[in-house]
């Protein structure tokens, strides 16, 4: 409904202005929750077409790269990545999980 929709953006675009503003942790903060809640929501999707998506390791992938951009800049983005996506493989594999 767009209704709905003109709220939504009636609350939303101040708090993300005041987000912006603001900068440095409030904003990485803030960028958890709508990224994590766009993870979840993206997990759920998948699962409705029967495809076993591992939720935590998507959400922890999400706020480790959020967090390590606050952090570091991306300076490790590689390492982290790969931290990631190793454990999966191996579940892949049979190796693990």
């Amino acid at each position: 409904m767009l209704s709905d929709r003109i709220i939504v953006i009636l609350i939303l675009v101040p708090i993300g202005t005041g987000l912006i503003v603001a900068g440095g942790w409030p904003l990485t903060a803030g960028l958890l929750v709508f990224a994590l809640g766009a993870a979840v929501e993206f997990a759920a999707l998948w699962r409705r077409t029967g495809v076993q998506v591992p939720a935590v390791l998507l959400c922890g992938g999400v706020a480790a790269l959020i967090l390590l951009r606050q952090l570091s800049g991306f300076d490790h983005a590689g390492l982290a990545v790969t931290a990631l996506i190793v454990p999966k493989n191996l579940g892949y594999a049979g190796i693990a999980g």
